[in-house]
């Protein structure tokens, strides 16, 4: 169990990992978790949350989908990957496990690049894993 201090230097170690955007970014959030504390850094988000594994999204309509405490499962890869628009992020926060080769792997295998795994935090000592991968 991850305490609210934690989730919260977590999903703000997200924020770094948002595309910059000239007025607004358009944001979809699975389960809503991370909405309120990216919104506090980046106002110019445009948030659409949504809930469950089948997810009723138009196709290249989102510069981001975020999923805070999450797992790389196929349908929220494959849902994703449909939803971003070309250069689109996806950015995964799980709080449990460790940074490794597998999850790199399971990235490319749905088709996103310029993947990026890493420590979610350090808060002092490291915590969580930061997944990134781009449509």
């Amino acid at each position: 169990m991850v305490t609210p201090r934690v989730a919260r230097i977590l999903t703000e170690a997200m924020v770094k990992h948002l595309p910059p955007s000239a007025s607004h970014l358009s944001l979809l959030d699975v389960e809503g978790k991370a909405s309120e504390v990216l919104l506090k850094h980046r106002p110019d988000l445009d948030i659409t949350r949504v809930e469950g594994a089948a997810w009723a999204v138009p196709a290249a309509e989102f510069d981001a989908v975020t999923a805070f405490d999450d797992d790389l499962r196929g349908d929220l890869l494959q849902t994703a990957l449909t939803a971003l628009r070309p250069g689109g992020r996806l950015i995964i926060m799980a709080t449990n496990g460790e940074p490794n080769a597998e999850q790199v792997q399971v990235l490319e295998r749905h088709g996103y690049t310029r993947i990026l795994v890493e420590t979610g935090a350090e808060c002092p000592l490291p915590v969580g894993v930061l997944m990134r991968g781009e449509k």
